[in-house]
């Protein structure tokens, strides 16, 4: 892989970018788009989460390559922006939204009625419903149901068949349960097959509680667990997001084919010998018994969600925390001062916003930029 780091600086440097800089491997994003275009569970519709790829370019190649028109959505502004820059995509929200902020937005989106509110309680259903009632709008919802991950949701088919009961005028299209959990658990608990066995099964008891119109979005998976759904599950809408660029966070085994396409270049500032600030004989005594890596380099920037990859061995000091002004990581002993330190980011959420334009590397030179959206 030094190889390949090597070239992705190269292209940085060439392009005159002394600074820290995210830069998108175009020609992996695409592979990894095909793999999954092949392999994903047939007959699923697949759905973006937004706020893993807030960035038009990337959202606009994934809806294209995976042949979507679905977004998962979870801040309200960036609801707006998506849904106005693709007038043909609906958007289900991955997280319930207060009632106000419900409000706030029929008021103010001219898209609003592409949007699929998500309830996860009945106190939650009977705001939503009075919303409805006092504004004459209506209202789409689906219900979050706990399959396992325990995070929020419907408990029971029973909790849910009442709440079907009392959803008035507020039009149901579905369910949706989150199973992130699976392939986290250790084998000392049972490991990932048998945990997303139990999830599924779960999801298909609060399925079979829905009518034959209530199930255009029964919705399931992530990028940690989407390559693994089955072909004949009870869900027909899936989300991903991440797993086009895949983070650290995202080298699930069943992601393996999938390659890393998102890393962070910044300069190297200075190498420096490394000891405990203010104790030069303490510092010496512990780098000769090794106790201590005796250089440390300070680089541009710092603190972001990433680890670094390149040069290979960094490793956090026991005297200066992380910063986000100069970011100082342990060398290897021996290892040549480097002029470039490489980060891959652990998400790709907030990070893909942090530097501004993206660069794009196409193997061997920065070709264009792609902009996000603007923090909101």
């Amino acid at each position: 892989m030094s190889g390949y780091f090597e070239a992705l600086i190269h292209a940085v440097d060439s392009a005159g970018l002394h600074r820290p800089v995210l830069v998108l491997d175009q020609a992996r994003l695409t592979a990894n788009l095909a793999y999954l275009r092949a392999n994903l569970p047939g007959g699923m519709a697949v759905r973006l989460a937004d706020k893993s790829l807030p960035v038009p370019d990337l959202l606009a190649q994934g809806f294209k390559a995976l042949g979507s028109d679905r977004v998962m959505s979870f801040h309200l502004p960036l609801t707006a922006r998506v849904l106005d820059h693709f007038p043909k995509v609906s958007a289900l929200m991955g997280k319930p939204m207060p009632v106000a902020g419900a409000a706030q937005f029929l008021k103010t989106c001219p898209h609003a009625a592409r949007v699929t509110w998500l309830i996860d309680s009945d106190d939650r259903l009977m705001a939503y419903r009075r919303l409805a009632e006092e504004t004459g709008t209506n209202l789409r919802i689906a219900f979050e149901v706990n399959i396992g991950l325990g995070r929020g949701g419907l408990e029971t088919p029973d909790a849910l068949r009442a709440c079907l009961t009392q959803s008035g005028p507020l039009h149901v299209e579905g369910v949706m349960g989150y199973e992130a959990h699976v392939n986290a658990l250790p084998r000392l608990l049972g490991g990932g097959a048998p945990a997303q066995g139990r999830a599924l099964e779960r999801l298909a008891a609060f399925v079979a509680c829905l009518g034959p119109a209530q199930r255009s979005i029964l919705n399931t998976g992530g990028s940690s667990t989407a390559l693994g759904l089955p072909q004949d599950g009870p869900a027909n809408d899936l989300t991903l997001g991440s797993l086009m660029v895949k983070p650290s966070d995202f080298d699930q085994h069943l992601n393996a084919a999938i390659d890393p396409a998102l890393f962070i270049v910044t300069p190297a500032l200075k190498t420096y010998a490394h000891g405990l600030p203010g104790h030069p004989r303490l510092s010496r005594v512990l780098q000769a018994t090794r106790l201590i890596r005796d250089r440390i380099v300070f680089f541009y920037g710092g603190k972001w969600m990433a680890r670094p990859v390149f040069p290979e061995g960094l490793t956090p000091s026991p005297f200066f925390d992380a910063s986000s002004n100069q970011h100082g990581m342990c060398l290897p002993r021996g290892a040549a001062a480097p002029g470039h330190i490489v980060l891959r980011p652990t998400q790709s959420e907030a990070v893909l916003q942090q530097f501004g334009d993206i660069q794009v590397f196409d193997g061997t030179a920065i070709t264009g930029q792609m902009t996000p959206f603007p923090i909101l």
